[in-house]
């Protein structure tokens, strides 16, 4: 009998940044500095006030397994802000932390069987001031055997 043996499938990835949002103002993309380190691309939003966020969302369709990145405030920002950052998958928060200027957390979120990843950014503290949080050079990594392939709305 014929037998097919499959060693590995690479995952495949695609930079979020290429990706339509569903629903929220899309946030800015592009090249951003995090803690001196340069990201090509990166998304952000700007917070002035205490209390102020942004959200967007994009459609996942159950086709991929994570979303992985680099993120904190870009280098212009206020000196004394600090963000929360949540994603969440299907409305279940999957990863938060708080940043402020001259840190950067790694972003790794479990997105398998998700229909909806959502990012919402919240200043927490820190004087009225321009605050730019961004998250690094997002990637979206499908499944095994597909293709990440953004859908250009």
């Amino acid at each position: 009998a014929d037998v097919t043996l499959t060693v590995s499938r690479r995952q495949s990835a695609s930079f979020l940044a290429d990706w339509p949002v569903v629903q929220g103002a899309a946030p800015g993309a592009g090249t951003v500095t995090i803690n001196g380190k340069p990201y090509a691309h990166a998304l952000w939003r700007t917070v002035y006030r205490e209390g102020d966020s942004a959200t967007w969302q994009y459609d996942l369709g159950r086709k991929f397994q994570k979303v992985t990145a680099e993120a904190g405030l870009s280098d212009d920002s206020a000196s004394d802000g600090v963000v929360r950052y949540e994603f969440l998958v299907d409305g279940r928060i999957v990863q938060t932390f708080d940043a402020k200027l001259g840190t950067t957390v790694p972003v790794e979120v479990d997105a398998r069987g998700g229909l909806r990843l959502q990012i919402v950014l919240t200043k927490i503290a820190g004087a009225d001031g321009r605050s730019y949080p961004a998250i690094g050079d997002p990637q979206i990594w499908a499944l095994p055997g597909q293709v990440a392939t953004p859908a250009k709305s």
